[in-house]
C-alpha cells in the first residue's frame, strides 16, 4: 500500500515519463536527503523526486530496494 508521499511521487514520475522506477526506491533517495519531505515546497519535491529517479538507476534495482527497505517502505 503507497503512503501520500509515493502517490506524489508516482504522478509526477509518470509526468516524467519514468513508470520504471517504483516510488518506494524515490522516496528512499529523497529521504536521505530529507528525512522530513513535508518541508519541500511542490517544486522542491519535484525537483527531488527527479534526483532521486538519476540515483535508483545508479544503485539499480537491488541496490534501490536495499535502501528502500532500511527505511521501513
Amino acid at each position: 500500500m503507497r503512503n501520500y508521499y509515493q502517490n506524489l511521487i508516482a504522478e509526477i514520475r509518470a509526468r516524467q515519463g519514468r513508470l520504471d522506477v517504483e516510488p518506494r526506491h524515490i522516496e528512499g533517495f529523497i529521504r536521505i536527503a530529507y528525512p522530513t519531505l513535508n518541508s519541500l515546497s511542490q517544486g522542491e519535491f519535484e525537483h527531488e523526486v527527479s534526483v532521486a529517479i538519476i540515483c535508483a538507476d545508479r544503485a539499480g534495482r537491488e541496490g534501490a530496494e536495499e535502501l528502500a527497505r532500511s527505511f521501513g517502505l
